[in-house]
């Protein structure tokens, strides 16, 4: 099956569901037997690594499910559905690319991370431009201070390439200097600075994720 015919049997199995559910998480409680049926199972499962518009077309619909979960967790026992969205497989592995030019400092964060995701590495922003382009990632934890391009001028390319990346940044840094702190507040950009625990690493990754 071309990697086209996957997606327009996709986006045909999300139309079928209806519009709303993409929009409103309130809508999946009207979805009558809700459940990853055996055909989109095999287009996911198929297409996700197949290149990065798939791979963040399938992130989408998992993170729209963790979503619902959340929503669901806040109903009384009484507006609770009868189907439970935890109980349905996962189709995407949280991704996230780590962007640190000291080796052994970006393994350590890798190893944090990777418990719970995927991770992808870069030692610069030039090395991360070239991973955004060909895969998808949930969140972006980089380092501002970096050689050949740095953090700050990394999430500007990136932005510029696509909107999508505007709000999966988490930015880290020993040296808050005036200026890179006026930038991160304008923009509204989370960050960590050195050093920092695993969890409070784990914790704003997760932030960044939910808010993404």
């Amino acid at each position: 099956m071309p990697a086209d015919a996957g997606r327009e049997l996709l986006v045909g199995y999300l139309r079928h569901l209806g519009p709303s559910w993409t929009t409103n998480p309130e809508s999946v409680t009207h979805v009558p037997n809700l459940k990853w049926n055996d055909i989109f199972i095999y287009v996911i499962d198929s297409f996700r690594e197949h290149n990065r518009m798939f791979e963040c077309l399938v992130a989408g619909i998992q993170e729209h499910e963790e979503r619902i979960q959340r929503f669901f967790g806040t109903l009384p026992p009484e507006l609770q559905p009868s189907m439970d969205v935890g109980s349905l497989p996962p189709i995407w592995q949280r991704r996230v690319l780590v962007v640190e030019d000291n080796r052994l400092l970006r393994q350590l964060i890798a190893d944090m991370l990777g418990k719970h995701s995927r991770v992808d590495s870069a030692e610069n922003g030039r090395e991360a431009l070239e991973r955004i382009r060909d895969h998808c990632y949930n969140v972006i934890v980089t380092d501002i201070q970096m050689p050949v391009i740095d953090g700050i001028e990394f999430y500007r390319q990136a932005v510029d390439m696509e909107s999508f990346w505007r709000e999966r940044f988490l930015f880290m840094t020993m040296d808050m200097t005036l200026s890179r702190r006026v930038f991160l507040e304008k923009n509204g950009l989370p960050f960590l600075l050195k050093p920092f625990s695993p969890d409070e690493l784990v914790q704003a990754v997760e932030s960044v994720a939910h808010a993404a």
